[in-house]
């Protein structure tokens, strides 16, 4: 862990961290086009790779969801309006000020399927043993220490029901951020780093994703997702290697994996379709029934 922040330069105390969690992260380095869609469309519109997420997860109505490190909440908001019972935890109170302006673009009804907390990393989960049908994270464990993500793990297993599904989206994969690091070197190039990149305290690898999960008592599966691609030679070579298949665990931008308590609770998962219709039917229909 020493050696990884020697690498990402990273020399910041935890108070210096958690202070780089300010309003102009949220509104303008964390996803800001879905976070400007979601607002200005009253809560209607999720951009594609949000609902990509959300797909991923296979969520259906009545299911209960927690969204760990859920930022702004754009993720628990649309669910709790799509009719999931939907739970989101963050400890940033700036990004959760955010969140609690936009409840008011919901019914009553989807407000009381919504709900938001602050809690911190390190601490025990505020929810009882086997609550959840799903828990999920996406762009959050790299912000995490290993010894954090192991207590995460912990306690996802502890309040995810014996036929749950834990699902994660983390990004950069360490390979290939490693490799480009030493192509950088090698061409004398060294690209401005944003100011919010300590924030990346502990990226992962593919393996170290599974390892992890296994670790925590989850049977796995994980993938890659090839992510986005820069116009210059170096991101079109870089998104064309990760389209191969013998290269694309090292060459792809995103690692995804999913848990289960059991072989069984995992394949039924696996079985079903990735974006279910329902999906595309809620966001077509909150759509259609909001007004600006």
């Amino acid at each position: 862990m020493a050696r990884q922040k020697q690498e990402l330069g990273l020399n910041l105390s935890a108070s210096d961290l958690r202070d780089l969690y300010d309003e102009d992260y949220w509104l303008h380095d964390e996803a800001p086009d879905n976070w400007r869609v979601f607002s200005i469309s009253r809560g209607r519109v999720l951009l594609p790779n949000r609902l990509w997420a959300l797909g991923q997860a296979r969520l259906r109505p009545g299911m209960r969801v927690l969204d760990v490190g859920c930022g702004r909440g754009e993720l628990a908001m649309f669910c709790g309006a799509a009719g999931v019972d939907a739970f989101g935890v963050d400890f940033s109170d700036v990004a959760m000020n955010l969140g609690q302006e936009c409840l008011g673009f919901f019914s009553e009804s989807e407000r009381d399927r919504i709900h938001m907390d602050l809690w911190d990393a390190g601490r025990r989960l505020p929810f009882q043993d086997a609550f959840f049908d799903r828990v999920m994270t996406w762009a959050v464990l790299e912000h995490l220490e290993v010894s954090q993500r192991k207590h995460l793990f912990a306690e996802i297993c502890r309040v995810l029901k014996p036929e749950g599904i834990t699902i994660h989206g983390t990004c950069p994969n360490r390979w290939r951020w490693k490799l480009s690091q030493a192509a950088d070197r090698c061409l004398r190039r060294r690209e401005p780093d944003s100011r919010y990149a300590p924030l990346h305290v502990a990226v992962m690898s593919p393996l170290q994703l599974k390892h992890e999960l296994e670790q925590a008592g989850f049977h796995t599966h994980v993938w890659v997702e090839a992510g986005p691609s820069l116009g210059n030679l170096k991101g079109q070579t870089i998104a064309a290697l990760s389209r191969m298949p013998a290269l694309k665990w090292v060459f792809a931008w995103h690692v995804m994996g999913i848990g289960a308590k059991s072989p069984q609770s995992l394949k039924a998962f696996r079985n079903l379709e990735p974006i279910p219709p329902p999906w595309e039917k809620w966001a077509v229909q909150l759509a259609a029934r909001r007004t600006p």
